[in-house]
């Protein structure tokens, strides 16, 4: 996407190669700019004013303003789903989008196979990394956004910047934007066949050292371990300034190679981090681009494990979103997206996965199958990941990995079973996992309390379910997780089906109602609330 300066002034408009198309005339007019008219038409029909707009959608005046500018491209369908919901345009604007994002690629293959080796028209633009630094790159008009894939790291650092930078500027950044598990789709593909950059290595710029990297690294680390103690709400601005300036250390410092790659891989987990932590407050549309973005950095690096790992990630949001589907067709399709990125994580690895990785792959496969309905190909999968855990060898795994315990293997894939009808071994599982984790993973001890309650429950042993229900809901107070409070939510609504009139039961059942109406606080300290 793009963040330039537009007036919200009246006045002709000017086509992509330089004609007046007048005040509101489509004559000759290309798709992209067909589309921008008709979102600006729309919206002053409406009587809103860009700020108004922009304030409702969670985006900048700036940067609808660019959406209104038909010189800037073409905006993403989420982006455009989202206007289109707000101005009930009743799909008239998506349509539209389609159109001129077929023709924007009919454009760029026509450029690439007729003017080979010829330098592309390009304008400046000044992207602020952190108050201390400024990139200066060039931005192609046909720019990529967040959800593809532009195959240059410079474009990368750029995207990761301007996303940063918006969000530290703006709370509620793309709040109401679309969740599209398919987007996933042309970025696994991309890491499939793409190659490393073949030089990572800058000469100007203040020197940046293996020093610098180690220390970002440890800062990421301890973040992340907050983050699991106190949930997203009251650590993600540490996490979202630390990218930004680790992205301007990318950007405009100089480094060697193994530097370099380094680097990348510490801007990668610092994405990462941001897009899980987006995930947990609820921004899935955030959290899909921060994870696109993280995909890109790791294969510029060639970090084939990185890249499947983030691989995982991906296919482990798309169950999450499956899981609140609203119908059987929606369900199964999430379901089927996310086995398919968890195998394009194998295929990635290849020969250079680790035990723990290939287990967290095989999970994240399991969960997928659950999902769809498949118990024999869950069974299968799951067995995979237990067998591939048990080769294991401490030290032998990357640092970032450490984090997938066998405690966080015992929850997955206890998850699996129960979604697979097999209760018994699950809660098993989940009960293993429940009396293994560390004391600083508060979060994950909140789900698994959930999961364990919920279990009892189908078993018809009300009285256990609601003391482990109780100890979730003091749990959940300890962390500021949308993703706690919706699990708290579905046991409650599993609590009210069962129709049980017992003391303990309802006494949960207000437990979990107060704590749901209350306000999350603690997300003051949020950019994107």
């Amino acid at each position: 996407m793009w963040y330039p300066t537009v007036s919200d002034s009246g006045g002709s408009a000017m086509s992509a190669d330089g004609r007046d198309a007048g005040p509101s005339g489509t004559e000759g007019a290309t798709s992209a700019e067909k589309l921008a008219r008709e979102i600006r038409r729309r919206r002053k029909l409406a009587d809103l004013s860009q700020e108004r707009l922009a304030s409702l959608l969670g985006f900048t005046r700036q940067y609808l303003g660019a959406i209104e500018n038909p010189n800037r491209g073409v905006a993403s369908a989420d982006v455009v789903a989202a206007i289109d919901a707000k101005l009930d345009a009743n799909g008239a604007l998506v349509a539209l989008q389609a159109v001129a994002q077929a023709e924007r690629r009919a454009r760029r293959r026509s450029r690439s196979e007729g003017s080979s080796g010829a330098t592309a028209l390009a304008s400046t633009t000044v992207v602020a990394v952190t108050p201390a630094v400024q990139v200066e790159t060039a931005m192609p008009l046909d720019p990529y956004d967040e959800l593809n894939c532009s195959g240059r790291l410079d474009t990368t650092v750029r995207v990761l910047a301007q996303l940063s930078g918006w969000e530290m500027d703006r709370r509620q950044f793309l709040t109401n934007a679309a969740f599209a598990a398919a987007s996933f789709a042309e970025p696994a593909l991309f890491a499939l066949t793409a190659q490393p950059d073949e030089r990572i290595a800058r000469t100007v710029g203040a020197r940046v050292g293996m020093t610098d990297v180690e220390i970002a690294i440890d800062n990421i680390a301890h973040l992340r371990k907050l983050d699991h103690r106190y949930g997203s709400g009251r650590i993600r601005r540490q996490v979202v300034q630390l990218l930004n300036s680790t992205a301007g250390l990318l950007a405009s410092g100089s480094y060697s190679e193994r530097v370099g790659k380094a680097l990348v891989g510490a801007v990668g987990q610092a994405t990462w981090l941001a897009g899980s932590m987006a995930s947990d407050i609820s921004n899935y549309s955030l959290a899909q681009r921060y994870y696109v973005q993280t995909l890109n950095l790791a294969v510029s690096a060639g970090d084939r494990r990185y890249a499947a790992n983030v691989l995982s990630h991906m296919s482990r949001l798309v169950v999450q979103r499956g899981h609140a589907a609203r119908s059987d067709e929606e369900r199964i399709r999430h379901a089927r997206q996310a086995v398919s990125l968890a195998r394009a994580g194998k295929m990635i690895a290849q020969n250079s996965t680790t035990p723990v990785l290939a287990a967290l792959l095989d999970a994240v496969e399991a969960r997928g199958h659950a999902l769809t309905g498949e118990p024999r190909a869950t069974r299968e999968a799951v067995l995979r990941a237990e067998r591939h855990y048990g080769q294991a060898r401490l030290g032998d795994e990357p640092q970032w990995l450490s984090f997938y315990t066998e405690a966080e293997l015992a929850a997955d894939l206890g998850r699996c079973l129960r979604d697979a009808g097999e209760p018994t071994e699950a809660t098993q599982l989940i009960a293993r996992a429940l009396g293994s984790y560390e004391p600083w993973r508060v979060r994950s001890r909140c789900f698994v309390q959930t999961d364990l309650a919920a279990a009892h429950l189908v078993r018809g042993d009300h009285e256990h379910a609601a003391a482990l229900g109780h100890d979730a809901v003091s749990t959940a107070m300890q962390v500021s997780s949308d993703r706690v409070r919706d699990r708290l939510g579905t046991l409650q609504w599993q609590l009210r089906g069962l129709g049980s009139d017992s003391r303990s039961t309802r006494e949960l059942d207000g437990r979990i109602s107060e704590l749901l109406t209350r306000a999350p606080s603690d997300n003051e300290g949020d950019p994107t609330r």
